[in-house]
């Protein structure tokens, strides 16, 4: 009499088990697999990263055979690039695999800065203006960028920083310059626009342009970066007695992101690299697969339980 009391109890408490266990993987397994890629991280351009020049149409040089590139170079789906590979430290890659493969993380990346929200909106003033120094963030416009002058970016290694031309153009007038100043690294600032981008005469500029169309570096322009053109639509890099480097040293000890847009409650990339938790770690991966086992077998053997047991 007792027995038939008591087994009849053993079936439920198993079954909360289970499902205590199914709801705890899901709410621990759902936030890992959220990680993606961000401004800053070793991997947010992908295959694009070793190239210092990506066009979808034409790469041109005005002056021929002065241009100077360090890293590679990668034309799709056009063919027309007239640097010489002595002017080129890398491999130039015309309408290949790897040329395809680089313009669609070109893509990819392009619309992850497109889509980062803003920390500062500064509009079509000249970003000259500012007389103190700009910190990592994402400097936002609407329409276009203009610089006209000299600007400081200040910060650590793993600062970044974004400037948005949304839909515009963005033109750095002769003789501008762009500094980076207290460890801030060239490959954590990113130049997202929305059309064309000029790089005046004698200008120097650093960071990694991304034009949704073409870009245009006149005459002794200097880049601590990388040229992307052809963003979105067809984009050409038209070249003049330049200097494209892609290849200083980048070192970064952390992912950073300079703004947050996780939803409140849910653990977003920073939060997770924080944690140092990883959705492609075997452990993790390993342990989910444990505990679905367990609650599955829990499950299955508590309603075989329950259903021989005399109600």
């Amino acid at each position: 009499m007792s027995n038939q009391l008591m087994q009849p109890r053993v079936a439920p408490i198993s079954i909360a088990l289970a499902a205590l266990l199914t709801v705890g993987l899901v709410a621990f397994a759902g936030p890992l697999t959220a990680h993606a890629a961000e401004p800053g991280d070793d991997d947010f351009l992908g295959t694009a990263e070793v190239f210092a020049i990506i066009a979808s149409d034409t790469i041109t040089e005005t002056a021929t055979n002065e241009t100077v590139v360090v890293g590679d170079v990668a034309l799709d789906p056009g063919t027309v690039v007239e640097l010489l590979p002595v002017q080129v430290s890398g491999d130039i890659h015309i309408s290949d695999t790897v040329s395809i493969i680089a313009d669609a993380d070109l893509n990819t990346a392009y619309v992850i800065l497109a889509n980062t929200g803003a920390t500062e909106t500064v509009g079509t003033t000249n970003l000259a203006a500012r007389v103190t120094p700009y910190l990592a963030g994402v400097y936002f416009s609407a329409s276009d960028l203009l610089l006209d002058g000299t600007i400081t970016l200040f910060g650590s290694a793993d600062d970044v920083f974004i400037f948005q031309a949304s839909t515009g153009a963005l033109t750095i007038e002769s003789g501008s310059v762009v500094q980076i100043i207290g460890g801030v690294q060239a490959c954590n600032v990113y130049w997202q626009v929305g059309s064309s981008a000029t790089l005046g005469t004698n200008s120097t500029v650093v960071g990694t342009i991304l034009a949704a169309t073409s870009i245009s570096a006149l005459n002794g322009a200097e880049i601590e970066g990388q040229l992307f053109a052809g963003a979105t639509n067809a984009g050409a890099v038209t070249l003049d007695n330049n200097v494209i480097d892609s290849g200083t040293t980048c070192l970064r000890t952390s992912s950073t992101t300079p703004t947050e847009t996780t939803p409140t409650g849910t653990a977003g990339p920073a939060e997770l690299a924080e944690t140092g938790w990883d959705a492609d770690s075997p452990l993790i991966l390993g342990i989910g697969a444990a505990i679905i086992l367990l609650g599955s077998l829990l499950l299955v053997g508590s309603r075989r339980i329950y259903a021989a047991v005399p109600q």
